[in-house]
């Protein structure tokens, strides 16, 4: 669209490590009329898709109405949703197979702050109020991940692992993806948790956007 440019970062680094990012974009929420092409695109392909992942860069594409529409049109066809979640209402991803938000995202979703103290069971909580029985996967950065099964009142910890961190640039879409990945191939939640924690620690030590290939997950895992 002419009045919609494609979102440009422009990333400033010093000493092999990124000091600040400029955005230059439009957020707001996308038009009903587009929003529609986008469902009947994803009808047309739906059939042929063994995974929905919803990767929300709070740009304006996944509105309310446009989350629900995906989740609900994923679970009619029986496959799991997962999501990168962002913002302070969390509503929008009801119905989810798994919500992947790291610490802070967690805390804002939940109208916490983090030099407030809190406890994550009790974010949890919160959180479960909004998205309903989905999986919660929380990631701690240094101190790994933690994994919610659905209606689960103990979380799973998962260490970080992480030899090296030398840009973060990408953890969380390397987590979202790498769980979508593996429950599409049929792993268990736990199973693609510990996965993409593998993945997550292989991508922060390398610099910018990187990608993560089966040869370095399988070396790591070994």
């Amino acid at each position: 669209m002419a009045d919609r440019p494609t979102t440009v970062k422009s990333r400033v680094m010093g000493h092999n490590q990124q000091m600040l990012r400029i955005d230059t974009e439009v957020t707001e929420p996308i038009s009903p009329a587009v929003a529609e092409q986008v469902i009947a695109c994803c009808r047309q392909h739906i059939a042929g898709a063994e995974v929905c992942l919803l990767s929300d860069y709070a740009k304006g594409l996944l509105t309310p109405a446009l989350c629900q529409e995906l989740i609900g049109l994923a679970r009619r066809r029986g496959i799991p949703v997962v999501v990168d979640p962002k913002g302070r209402d969390y509503r929008k991803y009801a119905g989810a197979t798994v919500v992947t938000p790291n610490t802070a995202e967690a805390l804002l979703a939940a109208g916490l702050h983090l030099e407030d103290g809190f406890d994550l069971a009790d974010v949890v909580r919160v959180l479960r109020l909004q998205i309903g029985p989905g999986h919660l996967l929380i990631t701690r950065g240094p101190e790994g991940m933690t994994l919610y099964p659905a209606e689960a009142e103990e979380g799973i910890h998962i260490p970080a692992e992480a030899r090296a961190v030398y840009d973060v640039t990408g953890a969380g879409d390397t987590v979202a993806a790498t769980v979508a990945l593996a429950l599409a191939a049929g792993a268990s939640l736990p199973a693609a948790a510990r996965l993409a924690s593998a993945a997550a620690g292989i991508v922060v030590g390398k610099l910018g956007t990187a990608t993560v290939s089966w040869r370095e997950l399988r070396e790591r895992l070994s």
